[in-house]
């Protein structure tokens, strides 16, 4: 689909599943402006026309799925000139979410991250890594926590997927960023969400009071209705079907167009955008 800017070659995996790897993208939006604020990047794999989700063959080829991915998001910020929009005027808090496993983190394929990046020539800050809820290698949890602290440094944004709902493992390594100040934001998982609603915001309410106004509570599978509700608990962007699904590349840079260069809908038409 694209040539890498990124010199060192990257040869694909024998053991992943044949066809060819490519993201589709989901919107991020902000549930008080109703405003694009950012796309997540979805791994996902055609085989003569049947869609693959990430689940289906990530596990065990994450530092190369990961690195592909960061590729595309580098590619699709480098598209957007082509839409009118200007690096220099992107919004500095429009972002592309790349999903980041910690054992590509652990792995020495961290090192290739930030060239990437670099590579590209993409402002650091438009780049956000997502870490997911994964299992690690026992022992790497420092090694982990140092090098995020460093992509954290560099200008890029760090979030935690599943926060409330993950592992003791990986709710382990949420408290230890959030303790050195790395995370700028969280991800609410359905499940969450639907506690939220019920009444039990569990560690939601305090954490989000403590964090700032900068920092992102996302919440997944929110109803268009639950918005407000959700604002006043804290909860700052949503990801979900209701706004916004996931998309092709092309029309996720029409979306990015359409957002930088239109007027915000009118308050009736709620928060869907695609």
């Amino acid at each position: 689909m694209y040539r890498s800017n990124f010199k060192k070659a990257v040869k694909r995996p024998r053991t992943l599943p044949d066809g060819v790897l490519f993201p589709e993208l989901q919107p991020i939006v902000d549930i008080g402006s109703r405003k694009l604020v950012g796309f997540e990047l979805l791994a996902r794999i055609n085989q003569n026309g049947d869609i693959l989700g990430p689940g289906s063959f990530v596990k065990g080829h994450e530092p190369y799925c990961d690195r592909i991915m960061l590729e595309h998001a580098c590619r699709f910020i480098q598209k957007l000139p082509e839409q009118g929009i200007q690096l220099s005027n992107l919004p500095s808090d429009f972002v592309i979410s790349v999903n980041l496993h910690p054992h590509t983190v652990a792995s020495n394929d961290y090192e290739n991250l930030p060239q990437i990046v670099r590579s590209y020539g993409i402002p650091p800050q438009h780049i956000q890594f997502e870490v997911i809820e994964a299992p690690f290698p026992a022992g790497q949890e420092d090694i982990i926590v140092g090098r995020l602290k460093t992509l954290h440094g560099n200008g890029h944004p760090v979030v935690m997927d599943d926060y409330i709902n993950n592992s003791a493992q990986n709710a382990r390594l949420a408290r230890l960023l959030h303790k050195e100040g790395i995370l700028s934001g969280i991800k609410l998982d359905g499940a969450c969400v639907k506690n939220i609603m019920n009444g039990k915001s569990g560690e939601l309410e305090p954490l989000a009071s403590t964090l700032g106004r900068h920092f992102k509570v996302v919440a997944e599978q929110a109803k268009l209705e639950d918005m407000p509700f959700l604002a006043q608990k804290g909860v700052t962007h949503s990801q979900s079907y209701e706004t916004g699904r996931p998309t092709p590349w092309q029309k996720a840079l029409r979306l990015a167009k359409d957002a930088f260069s239109a007027p915000l809908p009118a308050q009736n038409s709620a928060y869907a955008i695609a």
